[in-house]
């Protein structure tokens, strides 16, 4: 899997998870100062897929999620 497909994997499971593309872009936006993923640097990338991989596993933490997993259940 090439940096591309990593970082459009990671804006799939947050989009899952019930991100808006809004939200999506934003989070690369206050991150590394662009929404584009291409000719990111390394340290870009690094820092966006930190900041992608953090907010998902933030929201399998959240008490809010563990109350809605309960629901579908």
């Amino acid at each position: 899997m090439d940096n591309t497909d990593y970082l459009e994997s990671l804006k799939q499971k947050l989009a899952k998870l019930g991100y808006s593309p809004y939200q999506i872009n934003k989070i690369s936006y206050d991150m590394i100062g662009t929404f584009g993923n291409g000719n990111l640097s390394p340290d870009q990338y690094l820092t966006l897929v930190t900041a992608m991989e953090d907010y998902i596993a933030f929201d399998q933490k959240s008490p809010r999620r563990k109350v809605r997993m309960k629901g579908t259940n």
